[in-house]
């Protein structure tokens, strides 16, 4: 590359002899240090560990994981700032070939259409890269929400009381949770599998293994949930994990069919 212009941001290389060996996945960068924009103390414990901070402190934002072509989008709220790949650089992701759901965890989230059952005896399934430590300072942030209604969801959020992830389900009011408080390195794949039964059993396994379970679930309403990926159901609460699967089956599986089902995946 040519010596850069003023203004512009290299990544990797300062673009004439000094280039960087190794995988960069994430960049944020700020507005700048002044009284209304700085990083609180909290912002910046979260920033290290993966969790970006408010939608206003973030100019430039690269995910770096579209994992074709040479452009990279600037997911944050400076004007223009896409990137552009130097001929020596590939993509990780491209390598991998696993496409994901791409979060940003200020602005971003999916939902599906209404219609979706959480009644009954099922499994829920969620394969995920995980982007950030689920160790947050500051608010709550929702990895995952199957949602009817403020008494009727199964959900799995990072939550800054429990430093760590919280499984929830509810059924008319009546919810039960187990915690794990045991932190992900940022990049680690994860394979989550949440069975809860008609008579109100929540089980919940990370990567084929049991990490808890509770009963006493209240019995959940067969009217239409909404399946939302990164947030809540407002939207709010945004997380940012890479999310390569989402799935709902309508029975409980075993501990044996848990593990074949990780294995295989």
């Amino acid at each position: 590359l040519a010596t850069p212009a003023s203004g512009d941001v290299l990544i990797g290389s300062d673009g004439a002899v000094l280039g960087f060996v190794g995988t960069i996945a994430w960049v944020v960068i700020g507005v700048g240090a002044t009284a209304t924009v700085a990083l609180t103390t909290a912002e910046e414990t979260d920033l290290s560990k993966g969790i970006p901070p408010a939608t206003a402190k973030v100019q430039y934002m690269y995910l770096l994981d579209e994992g074709l072509g040479t452009a990279t989008t600037n997911r944050g709220n400076g004007a223009g700032g896409a990137g552009t790949l130097g001929s020596a650089a590939t993509w990780q992701f491209g390598q991998v070939k696993a496409p994901v759901l791409s979060l940003d965890g200020i602005n971003d989230y999916a939902a599906s259409a209404s219609g979706v059952n959480i009644s009954g005896d099922l499994t829920w399934r969620i394969v995920v890269r995980e982007k950030n430590t689920h160790d947050t300072a500051l608010a709550n942030a929702i990895l995952a929400l199957l949602r009817v209604g403020a008494n009727d969801y199964l959900q799995i959020a990072h939550a800054n009381a429990a430093n760590g992830l919280v499984f929830t389900a509810s059924g008319n009011g009546t919810s039960q949770a187990v915690s794990y408080t045991t932190k992900p390195a940022i990049g680690d794949y994860r394979v989550y599998h949440l069975t809860l039964t008609q008579a109100g059993v929540l089980t919940v396994y990370l990567n084929g293994d049991s990490i808890g379970a509770v009963s006493g679930v209240g019995v959940v309403s067969a009217a239409s949930a909404i399946a939302y990926l990164g947030a809540s159901n407002t939207p709010d609460q945004y997380s940012n994990p890479a999310i390569l699967e989402s799935g709902l089956f309508t029975s409980v599986f075993t501990a044996a069919q848990v593990k074949a089902s990780t294995r295989y995946l």
